[in-house]
């Protein structure tokens, strides 16, 4: 079949054969967003592929990844190991010669 390329129509959360009666009738390309694999085309926005909803996810979505879970524990870890003192440790700090700080000290003091 082929269609206009400046016209299409989501559908969004309704039943699988409501959405493929609706892509057959009408001319148009049809985009489901939780209408069924009767549509044309299929979108699921980022944050459900990525699992970043903890509370709800849509009957629709499918979680390829817990990242939501993946960034809290990331995240909880990076604030241990502020607090704990172990991180930034020497390997991730710049570093700079005495002679450069003697020269800095000399011209705005010790801190």
């Amino acid at each position: 079949m082929s269609y206009p390329l400046d016209n299409s129509t989501i559908l969004e959360a309704l039943p699988g054969k409501l959405g493929e009666y609706i892509t057959k009738k009408l001319h148009v390309p049809t985009i489901g967003i939780g209408g069924g694999a009767g549509c044309d085309g299929q979108l699921l926005v980022l944050h459900d592929v990525l699992g970043l909803f903890e509370r709800f996810t849509p009957k629709f979505a499918k979680e390829y990844v817990d990242l939501a879970g993946i960034l809290r524990d990331t995240f909880e870890t990076y604030a241990k190991e502020v607090h704990a003192g172990e991180f930034p440790t020497e390997e991730h700090v710049y570093s700079t010669s005495d002679e450069v700080m003697s020269k800095i000290e000399a011209e705005f003091g010790s801190a």
